[in-house]
């Protein structure tokens, strides 16, 4: 088998767990949707490849992501859990409509953002 088409079949793999993983956290993920639909009139740019079903939670990436945490937590969100890691603080908030925690990484002094 050629290279390519190893690396096709890996890229469908994954392709196809990203998609069983986002229908089994549809519900959750159209609540959050609902909620950040209304993000961009206060300056959070949360685009829809920015968020990350994972099966015990869902990430959001944002580029100011403290800026989102803020938002956020107006937006009748909570903080659920911080966790410090080498090079990010995980940021778990939760919200009444969604039933999994919503994941916001912020670096650490130090480190590169994206």
């Amino acid at each position: 088998m050629k290279l390519s088409e190893r690396l096709l079949q890996i890229f469908d793999a994954k392709a196809a767990a990203d998609r069983a993983q986002l229908q089994a956290q549809a519900a959750d993920v159209d609540a959050l949707g609902e909620i950040l639909s209304t993000a961009h009139y206060a300056g959070i740019d949360c685009r829809p490849e920015q968020i990350h079903a994972h099966g015990d939670s869902i990430m959001v990436c944002n580029a100011e992501p403290e800026t989102a945490i803020a938002w956020m937590l107006r937006a009748g969100f909570s903080v659920e859990q911080v966790k410090s890691r080498l090079y990010f603080t995980h940021n778990h908030l939760r919200h009444p409509d969604i039933t999994c925690p919503i994941v916001i990484l912020t670096p650490k002094d130090g480190a590169e953002r994206a």
